[in-house]
């Protein structure tokens, strides 16, 4: 998905920037921008958390931190504090995810 600056721009002053840490299991986001300039800001642009970048929010833990992401075809966990550092324009509907089941008993007869 590819957005022009002034689409990142109508959507933040549209009031529809959020942080990557409110949206729900099955919610996606595109990264619009990082709410830090410190060197975590640095470390997620490594970790593939770039400007336009769809993220989907695939579980989070039973104490709620951390939470799994997929994004660019690899999952990742970050503390609820580092994902409220990433503003996202949430993306409308959910997305139905396949379960996989692992190991002899997970297979189809």
């Amino acid at each position: 998905m590819n957005l022009s600056s002034n689409e990142v721009g109508d959507a933040l002053s549209k009031g529809q920037g959020v942080p990557l840490s409110d949206l729900d299991e099955g919610e996606c986001g595109v990264v619009i921008r990082f709410s830090t300039a410190s060197k975590l800001r640095i470390r997620l642009r490594e970790m593939g958390f770039t400007p336009e970048t769809m993220i989907e929010v695939i579980r989070s833990a039973p104490l709620a931190d951390p939470i799994e992401y997929s994004l660019k075809g690899y999952f990742i966990s970050l503390r609820r504090e580092e994902a409220k550092e990433i503003i996202v324009r949430r993306i409308d509907g959910k997305r139905k995810r396949r379960r996989f089941r692992f190991g002899w008993r997970g297979r189809n007869k």
